[in-house]
C-alpha cells in the first residue's frame, strides 16, 4: 500500500462518498495507522477530528477475501510481441 494509492479517501468521505472502501485483508489492517500519520503530517494535529476521521474509516473499510480472487494469468513479454 502507498499513500498516493489511499491518500484521497478522507478527502472522499469529506465529499460524501457512502460506499465502503475495499481492500486486502492486510490493507484493511494497515490503512488506520498510515492514514493516521499522513493526517498529522499533511493534514492537521487536530486530534479528535482526526479520531472521527479515523472511526468513519475503520467502520467502512471492508477486507475482500483473497481466495476467492483467481488473478488472471501473466502475460510474458514474448506472448507481447507475437
Amino acid at each position: 500500500m502507498h499513500i498516493d494509492h489511499v491518500g484521497r479517501i478522507p478527502y472522499l468521505l469529506a465529499a460524501g462518498f457512502e460506499g465502503p472502501i475495499l481492500c486486502s485483508e492486510p490493507s484493511a489492517r494497515l490503512l488506520p495507522a498510515m492514514l493516521e500519520d499522513a493526517l498529522k503530517i499533511g493534514y492537521t494535529r487536530d486530534y479528535e477530528l482526526i479520531e472521527r476521521v479515523l472511526g468513519l474509516i475503520r467502520r467502512r473499510t471492508r477486507a475482500r477475501d483473497q481466495t476467492a480472487h483467481r488473478p488472471s494469468p501473466p502475460i510474458h513479454f514474448i506472448q507481447i510481441l507475437i
